[in-house]
């Protein structure tokens, strides 16, 4: 985490948590957070998406090309988040009904910004 994007070396961990908020509402607190009881990746935009080779950052583009086609978006949904334990942040937050399908039991976190400030 942090600069170093996390890669999973066992990508048969379940996930436990959907972060369901917008980016900058602590998503990066919340990932480096969310590693240490489960001692294993959570995926957060700017290390994941910025430090990843470019397969990985087509693989997230393609999802959103296919967002029409169910089946082929769940697989590529599922080959992107393989290993990680979370998501925190954006993209992933762009498809959380479609986590929530794949990752049942999975708990999501909805953060909101206060308006006022």
């Amino acid at each position: 985490m942090g600069g170093v994007p996390s890669v999973p070396q066992d990508r048969t961990r379940s996930f436990k948590v959907i972060g369901a908020g917008y980016s900058r509402t602590g998503t990066l607190s919340k990932a480096i957070t969310l590693e240490k009881p489960w001692d294993s990746p959570v995926m957060h935009r700017s290390s994941q998406l910025l430090g990843r080779e470019d397969s990985y950052v087509k693989l997230w583009s393609q999802a959103f090309s296919t967002r029409y086609d169910r089946p082929r978006l769940l697989k590529l949904l599922r080959e992107a988040t393989a290993g990680f334990v979370a998501i925190t942040d954006a993209p992933g937050n762009c498809f959380v009904p479609e986590l929530l399908e794949l990752y049942p039991d999975a708990r999501v976190i909805a953060v909101r910004r206060n308006r006022a400030r």
